[in-house]
């Protein structure tokens, strides 16, 4: 190191110098931390991780929830697309349910999911539907000085535990919901873990905590967001960027929107009317043929350009129809009858043509 610094900075001191530094940062005392100790039911320390997956064969970065009771250890995990407020209050009721309690009380950093105003111990404004969350469940909220990860130990180990153990090697899966049936199946078996100087299994001592925890509510808190849009022209409706169809015989109308963590339903007068899994991406349309196809039957003509008809229907299919004499008849029929809907009167299609969308399919694949 004194040669580095003779060579490089042009230092003049000498060795003795140096090795006098070294000593005292090697002799520093290192910060000291309180151990801490809580009763059963007393808290849980919240906090959400990164990871990714394979879901549809496309590789996705996922946030994953973590909530740790600290006299048991006993946890829960849940992976959603985003760290939202839907998805924070999603997954407050769904650990509140695998326990079947509610701790007293949580401490996490300082989302800004949950607070408006303040930072760590002066925190002075929460955000309004955690507020009600809150009041709903009946637990406070504790929050973590700035870079004070000490402060909930429990579950910064955790969350590096799950993505080292339960993400490794990472999980393929057709949907959110068959991951996180995997993450629930992994927390499950958590019970038989002993913790290290800890006396009895998590199990154990979970079977302890649960008894003092709070009781479920007889319902539980809706995590969805609600606005109330009004369906375009082209019976859309957006939300954050992204439009979702609804039935054409709403447009120009006020329908009630719901988002959740991963789903959009739209309702109008109590009834739901389009139902679509949530697009986290930016300027994206979602179609439900279904929604179109009374508008196709009067506006045939433009079946082979309408945008819900070629997010449906495969391209090099949708070209075959288009070069059959009568295909627009015959595509109009295929997407009635894919979605259960009986033909009217006014189009008649013969049996060799209900068979035809088979003989296409298997024309492109030879």
């Amino acid at each position: 190191m004194h040669q580095r610094l003779q060579d490089e900075l042009g230092f003049s001191g000498s060795g003795s110098t140096i090795r006098r530094v070294v000593r005292e940062l090697r002799n520093k005392t290192k910060e000291a931390f309180v151990p801490l100790e809580f009763d059963p039911g007393e808290a849980a320390q919240i906090d959400f991780g990164s990871a990714y997956a394979y879901i549809k064969g496309q590789r996705k970065k996922l946030k994953f929830f973590c909530m740790r009771l600290c006299f048991s250890g006993h946890f829960f995990v849940k992976a959603y697309y985003a760290e939202n407020e839907e998805c924070f209050l999603d997954a407050h009721i769904s650990s509140f349910k695998f326990f079947g309690g509610v701790p007293k009380r949580t401490i996490f950093d300082n989302a800004k999911v949950a607070v408006s105003e303040g930072l760590g111990a002066y925190v002075t404004k929460e955000t309004k539907r955690y507020c009600e969350l809150k009041a709903h469940y009946q637990f406070a909220a504790t929050y973590c000085n700035p870079r004070s990860g000490n402060e909930k130990g429990l579950v910064e180990n955790l969350v590096g535990y799950v993505r080292r153990n339960a993400m490794v090697p990472m999980p393929k899966v057709d949907s959110l919901d068959e991951l996180n049936a995997t993450l629930e199946s992994y927390c499950q078996g958590y019970i038989e873990h002993s913790i290290a100087s800890r006396t009895g299994t998590v199990g154990e001592n979970f079977s302890i905590e649960k008894r003092v925890l709070l009781p479920l509510p007889l319902y539980h808190y809706s995590p969805e967001k609600l606005l109330y849009p009004e369906v375009s022209a082209y019976s859309l409706i957006t939300f954050q960027t992204n439009k979702y169809s609804v039935p054409t015989d709403y447009c120009g109308k006020e329908v009630c929107l719901k988002a959740g963590p991963s789903e959009i339903r739209v309702y109008h007068k109590n009834e739901m009317i389009a139902n679509h899994e949530r697009n986290y991406g930016k300027n994206h349309r979602t179609y439900d043929i279904g929604h179109y196809i009374k508008l196709l039957e009067a506006k045939p003509r433009a079946i082979f350009n309408a945008a819900p008809v070629r997010q449906y229907v495969p391209k090099d299919v949708l070209q075959m129809y288009a070069s059959k004499h009568g295909g627009q008849k015959l595509l109009l029929a295929y997407l009635k009858e894919s979605n259960g809907l009986k033909e009217t009167p006014d189009i008649t299609v013969i049996p060799t043509q209900l068979n035809l969308y088979d003989q296409l399919i298997q024309e492109v694949n030879s």
